[in-house]
């Protein structure tokens, strides 16, 4: 019993440690200069212009999808068409 009381006191001052440690690093510095730029994007602007960027994001990504595919539909009938002319495939 007088174990514990005292490995969870000891517990208890190394994480006041580790904490304050932390505070005081590089890492806990960025962590909050994130924080902050978050708290700065929320307006309903900053909103409605992310999703627009997504949005436009979203109608890129289909347009190069679709671009692949009749590239690739547009790549096949040329290959077709040079077999047909060079007599490899009968026509």
């Amino acid at each position: 019993m007088l174990l514990n009381n005292f490995m969870e006191q000891s517990l208890a001052v190394r994480v006041a440690q580790l904490g304050s440690d932390f505070a005081s690093t590089h890492v806990s510095k960025q962590l909050e200069l994130v924080h902050s730029s978050i708290n700065e994007r929320r307006s309903w602007k900053r909103w409605l212009a992310d999703v627009g960027a997504n949005l436009f994001v979203n109608f890129a990504t289909i347009l190069v999808i679709a671009g692949l595919i009749f590239g690739y539909q547009h790549l096949d009938e040329i290959g077709r068409a040079l077999a047909q002319l060079t007599g490899i495939v009968p026509p």
